[in-house]
């Protein structure tokens, strides 16, 4: 979806010096819009047939990296691409997928010393809105060897279940202007009324495209008010509402006008670059000069 392909040209954009423009990123959007599949896959998929990148991936529940490393080792164990691959990893909490090139990767449930004897250059914490300080600071050194290292934090907006502590400094550290940042999410200002359209189509990219609309007109009644579909975009963490400086577009309910975050900040990227085709437009400050072609994609 063209949603996804806006954030994924954000996470590839290079400096001068052909290292990522973006070494932190993240990506807040609504449970089952298809961030997973369409971004943190691609993402990876990318990062190890291209770049031959050695990935680390990691989520909070084991089921959530199980589920991932199935969906991957299927696209890697396809007819096109099996030739690329020397083994494939299957046991529980040992899965990994390697390639003749030297390429991994490995899927890790998140733990409190998980990241003790890891190494990767693209790191990913999905499910980020439960991620920890302790659990941060486990993995972050796994990329101390790195020439070019990325790392990834994808989730949905914090609730009063998953605080989101480290997703939201992360956010506010984007929002700030932080440099070598990159930061996309679909959220609203404020809560408000959660049986209005517009705003569900507002907070959800994939809504008409993966979410039925019937679907979530059901949740506001049938789940708790701070779990609700409908409503758990407000600025994206519990505290943005009030806290964030940007200012919500208005949006129509089109696949084309939802396909670009109404929140972005992003790291520039170089005018070496090749030129991708037209970015969305940033409502948020971009840390450094802006450039004519601030998403642009490696070559």
């Amino acid at each position: 979806m063209r949603w996804q392909e806006n954030v994924l040209r954000g996470w590839l954009g290079v400096n001068a010096d052909g290292l990522w423009a973006a070494g932190t990123c993240g990506l807040s959007v609504p449970r089952q819009n298809g961030k997973t599949l369409g971004v943190t896959e691609a993402r990876s998929n990318y990062g190890m047939l291209v770049k031959n990148e050695l990935v680390l991936y990691t989520s909070h529940l084991q089921k959530t990296s199980t589920e991932t490393f199935e969906d991957m080792a299927n696209f890697f164990d396809s007819r096109r691409l099996r030739k690329y691959v020397k083994t494939i990893r299957t046991a529980l909490g040992r899965e990994a997928i390697i390639l003749k090139s030297g390429a991994q990767i490995k899927f890790l449930a998140r733990t409190r010393n998980g990241g003790r004897g890891q190494h990767c250059d693209l790191l990913i914490f999905d499910e980020a809105q439960e991620l920890t300080d302790e659990q941060q600071a486990s993995f972050l050194p796994t990329q101390a060897a790195s020439a070019n290292p990325q790392t990834i934090y994808t989730g949905t907006p914090p609730d009063e279940n998953a605080p989101g502590i480290v997703f939201c400094r992360i956010r506010d550290k984007a929002s700030a202007g932080a440099d070598g940042m990159a930061w996309a999410e679909w959220s609203v200002d404020q809560i408000g009324d959660v049986t209005d359209r517009q705003r569900w189509y507002q907070t959800n990219p994939s809504l008409g495209l993966l979410i039925l609309e019937s679907s979530v007109e059901k949740e506001p009644t049938t789940w708790p008010r701070t779990s609700s579909r409908a409503n758990a975009s407000a600025g994206g963490c519990p505290q943005a509402a009030r806290s964030t400086t940007s200012s919500t577009p208005t949006h129509g309910t089109g696949a084309a006008s939802r396909s670009r975050p109404n929140r972005i900040w992003c790291a520039p990227a170089s005018n070496s670059a090749r030129t991708a085709p037209p970015s969305p437009t940033a409502s948020g400050p971009r840390p450094g000069p802006a450039t004519s072609n601030g998403w642009t994609p490696e070559a």
